[in-house]
């Protein structure tokens, strides 16, 4: 947030600055009536305007990169903790899937033993249910011998 601030303040005086030397180079005559106790001659006052421009420019652009990267920082920590708390949920629900996985093969076992004490078997080519003595499977027809 600090960066944030000082970035905008940067680019506020950058843009007084670059104006300021705008100023001095577009309106000689006022410019030199209101600071003729700093400059001496006309040429001195477009060099200030020059060199004012120049670092209200430079003054803009650090502000600029400044108030950009902040925000990027900013939307990068947003971002990682979204994505923290994505990859939670998701291991949730691969937890979830592995229960629910093992549930299903200990129910498809229990059923298999279940059939096994009943005397059914499976057909050998396409796993189907055959009755105890069945030499054919009533599903894919295929003998079981």
């Amino acid at each position: 947030m600090k960066s944030s601030i000082s970035s905008r303040i940067s680019i506020g005086v950058g843009v007084l600055l670059f104006f300021l030397g705008l100023f001095m180079l577009v309106d000689e005559a006022t410019a030199a009536s209101l600071f003729a106790f700093l400059f001496s001659d006309v040429q001195t006052l477009q060099v200030a305007g020059i060199v004012l421009q120049g670092l209200g420019g430079l003054l803009i652009l650090n502000g600029t990169i400044k108030l950009f990267t902040s925000e990027a920082k900013a939307r990068t920590t947003e971002n990682q903790a979204l994505i923290i708390g994505l990859m939670q949920r998701v291991d949730k629900v691969e937890k979830r899937t592995v229960d629910v996985a093992a549930k299903l093969i200990s129910l498809e076992q229990a059923q298999t033993v279940q059939e096994s004490m009943a005397g059914f078997t499976k057909c050998r080519f396409c796993g189907a249910k055959i009755a105890p003595g069945t030499a054919f499977c009533p599903n894919c027809g295929r003998s079981q011998k």
